[in-house]
């Protein structure tokens, strides 16, 4: 019932609890930001959708910035 080879098993009675808090002014800015870099792809997608549809290169000049801001 002493097995060695089990040693790093430990009964329990020494265990450390781990408290995981959030900080939630991180999870609010973090959200912000995701829901930013979503607009600013679907702006770029839209630029992209009226250069191809209207034929003018003018529209790609800013859907790339919309995509960089997004990255």
């Amino acid at each position: 019932s002493n097995c060695t080879y089990f040693k790093f098993f430990t009964s329990g009675e020494n265990a450390v609890v781990f408290k995981k808090t959030t900080n939630k002014n991180l999870n609010l800015a973090a959200a912000i930001l995701a829901l930013l870099s979503l607009t600013m792809m679907v702006m770029g997608s839209i630029c992209i959708a009226m250069s191809l549809s209207k034929g003018v290169p003018f529209f790609l000049k800013p859907a790339s910035f919309c995509f960089i801001l997004s990255g």
